[in-house]
């Protein structure tokens, strides 16, 4: 069979023959790999940059879409299985997920991975949202951000911010209301939610802009904030006095934060929410192309799908 293998941290995958899987345990089903996505994470294990960089040399590659033997679709997650860039894979039956009808193969696979940090944070970090609730999502404008608008409404958000840098881009994601960040984003203006009651921030950026939202922004009920990625930087600062004078509570958002288990379970519910949605920009290559498309990474083509 052939796959993509990382060999060394420095250098792109390259694609290449590699001896055929052993047939699968009894807790595993084997998928012929159709489609599986260039995710940000991806790119940071087969750096060895994040921490849950598998050993060298490794196949990237977190999640797909597979075809069992009875020609059935399924949403797989590798993390337990090795990598998904190869043309067949063995995973865990209880880390499959069936497709929905409606729900195309290219798409899910693009967009499950960025689709899930926000679902997960809503789902299983945030805790108690009342009905209808308001969101702030700090860097809607990125492929997570983004998704995270059409999810929040599917769980009853009844008003959503965004912030971001780029007001043309806000101007085009039906939020209810944008919030235009600063080019220091310790300056951003937060006057526009003065009086606002936000119950909940979904913050993709870290860095200056939370702590500039949390040093100026005053409400009367809870706020709940959630970490989910780090655009603008790995650390933020609490100001003691927003903690001291706010019904606050703060969470991260990812994996360890909730368990692989938990993500699956809510993964029906969420595809479902996918398929409602309309399809997103996805660029889709093949497999055998990996290493040239590796050091490529235009913005506005979509997230790369990767096929046979």
């Amino acid at each position: 069979m052939h796959a993509a293998i990382v060999s060394t941290y420095a250098k792109p995958p390259t694609y290449t023959t590699v001896p055929t899987l052993p047939t699968p345990t009894v807790s595993q089903v084997q998928l012929r790999v159709v489609a599986t996505g260039l995710h940000n994470v991806v790119r940071s294990r087969a750096s060895g940059a994040h921490f849950s960089s598998p050993p060298l040399p490794q196949i990237p590659g977190i999640d797909g879409i597979g075809v069992a033997s009875d020609g059935k679709r399924y949403y797989f997650n590798a993390f337990r299985s090795g990598g998904s860039f190869a043309s067949h894979i063995n995973v865990e039956r209880d880390s499959t997920v069936p497709m929905p009808d409606d729900l195309g193969t290219v798409q899910a696979a693009a967009l499950v991975n960025p689709a899930t940090s926000s679902w997960m944070a809503m789902k299983t970090r945030a805790v108690n949202l009342p009905s209808a609730f308001t969101v702030l999502i700090l860097g809607a404008t990125s492929a997570s951000g983004r998704l995270a608008i059409p999810l929040a409404r599917a769980l009853g958000a009844a008003h959503v911010i965004g912030a971001a840098r780029n007001a043309f881009i806000l101007s085009t994601l039906g939020l209810d209301s944008s919030l235009v960040v600063a080019e220091d984003p310790s300056a951003t203006d937060f006057s526009s939610l003065e009086g606002g009651e936000i119950d909940l921030v979904l913050d993709y950026v870290n860095g200056p802009l939370p702590t500039a939202l949390l040093s100026t922004h005053k409400q009367s009920k809870p706020l709940q904030y959630v970490h989910i990625g780090t655009l603008s930087g790995h650390d933020m600062t609490l100001p003691g006095a927003f903690l001291r004078s706010n019904d606050f509570t703060i969470r991260g958002s990812g994996p360890g934060a909730w368990r692989l288990d938990d993500a699956v379970r809510e993964l029906p519910e969420m595809l479902d929410a996918l398929a409602a949605m309309e399809d997103q920009k996805v660029r889709v290559v093949k497999l055998e192309d990996v290493e040239q498309e590796w050091a490529r990474n235009v913005d506005g083509e979509g997230r790369v799908v990767f096929v046979p």
